[in-house]
Parts: C-alpha cells; structure tokens; sequence
C-alpha cells in the first residue's frame, strides 16, 4: 500500500474537489515534501547545536568570572609600606617598613632627640623584621652590638596610622603615614630646641 505523502508529486485530493464545484484548478492545501522535512530537521539540529555551544561556553566562563573576581577581592589586600613618624617636642620616632607578599615586614626604626651638650639631634637607628597578620604587627628592633638583646616591637593598624605598644611604660605612640620631606620638617622643629635659650636652661658647672 503506498501513501500520498511519500510521493513526489502527491495527488492533491483537496484541489480535485475544489475544481469539480468551482470549475477551476486551484490547490488550496500542498502536501510537505520529503526535501522539505529534511531541511527543516537540518535546521533545527543546527539551531539545537548553537544552544549547546552557547550553554557550554556560559557554563566555562562563569567560574573564570568567579576566579577573576576572586582575584581582584585577594589583591584589595592592604600594604602597609612606607615611612611612619610619631613623637613630642622631645623625641621623634620614624619607622620605614616594606611588606612584602605574605605580610613579612623588613624595615628600620629611628629614634632622635636632642643633644644638648653636643648641640645636636642624636639619632639611633636599627633594623626590624617581623610579620603582619590582619592588623597586628609583630617585628623586632636587631640590636646592633653583638649579644644585646632584640626590642620586640607590638604595633596596630589604624586607618592610615600605625600605633605603637610600648610595654615597659604602657604608653601608645600614634605613628602617621609621613613622606622624607615632612619627616625633615619634624626634625628642623625638634632642633628648634637646640638654641640659645635652651642650652642656657642646662646646669652650669
């Protein structure tokens, strides 16, 4: 038994029926090729493969996403380096640290007061190291002579500050985030005392 719609050009039962009320031929239905189904299942499978493609690229470029945007979370990271200076009209104290990947801190620590028998500011300067971790700073002052003890050196972040833990008198030293020229300006008015009048205030002998 054979069907019409495998034909090639199937008998169009519809136009017959049409012409022998009306008196013409005129299809008013045309019967789906086989050409035509296969272009539309070419088609559809083209479509199909487009959709996965795009679904597989969402599916590897969210996690780069998430990588990328971790990434740029982790290198929000503070860095702490640079030059700290604190202190009074009798002492200054600046402290240069370099952090470096994982929160270790190289550096040096000075301390200058004034010299008032040499008429001078006295400095005295060490090498520090230690390990930032969050906002606690843990570092060591070296001493420079050969069996001297280290100074441990306690610190705390704040804002753009670091303060100073003195555990021998319990004091706290706000050191401020200072560049060399505003560090020489401290200087130059800690040496103010070095003048005339203040070198008079020393006992006679």
């Amino acid at each position: 038994m054979r069907h019409a719609f495998l034909d090639a050009n199937p008998p169009n039962v519809l136009s017959h029926k049409f012409a022998a009320t009306h008196g013409e031929t005129k299809p008013t239905m045309q019967a789906i090729k086989p050409l035509d189904i296969s272009l539309i299942l070419t088609v559809g499978c083209y479509l199909d493969g487009i959709r996965n493609m795009e679904a597989g690229m969402r599916r590897h470029l969210l996690p780069l996403a998430l990588c990328i945007g971790l990434a740029g979370c982790a290198a929000a990271e503070p860095d702490y380096s640079g030059s700290y200076v604190g202190g009074d009209d009798t002492a200054l104290i600046q402290l240069q640290i370099v952090e470096s990947d994982g929160g270790d801190i190289k550096g040096s620590v000075s301390v200058s007061a004034p010299d008032y028998e040499a008429g001078d500011i006295a400095s005295t300067t060490k090498a520090i190291s230690g390990v930032r971790r969050g906002e606690q700073f843990s570092l060591v002052a070296h001493a420079k002579d050969w069996g001297a003890p280290d100074a441990p050196l306690a610190l705390e972040a704040r804002g753009k500050s670091l303060i100073l833990n003195v555990p021998a008198t319990g004091q706290t030293i706000e050191l401020a985030s200072m560049d060399q020229s505003q560090y020489r300006l401290r200087l130059a008015k800690l040496a103010d005392g070095l003048n005339a009048n203040d070198v008079g205030q020393l006992p006679e002998d």
